[in-house]
């Protein structure tokens, strides 16, 4: 697991998210989207990894997705169904 910078982490949310993948950072369209579905900007999201990145060590499995879905599980706060729907995960045993 590598720390990672505020770009890079925006591109793994616009994967979760499944929206378009831009060449420079759309601030501003960012900075209302990600709020809005993780309940948090990606300045926080990318500490948030960062801090947690050396507790993680080489564990098999973990994906700078798992951030993200966790925050979307404690945004949303409903069942596994509804959060495979948002972040595109058809199983819910994956999410």
């Amino acid at each position: 697991m590598a720390q990672m910078d505020n770009d890079v982490k925006a591109r793994v949310a616009r994967d979760v998210l499944d929206t378009p993948q831009e060449k420079v950072c759309v601030l501003k369209r960012d900075d209302m989207l990600f709020p809005s579905f993780f309940c948090a900007s990606i300045e926080i999201i990318t500490i948030v990894w960062n801090l947690i990145v050396p507790l993680l060590g080489d564990a098999p499995g973990a994906m700078s997705k798992c951030l993200f879905w966790a925050f979307v599980f404690i945004h949303v706060c409903s069942t596994e169904h509804v959060y495979c729907r948002i972040v595109g995960t058809k199983d819910p045993k994956t999410f």
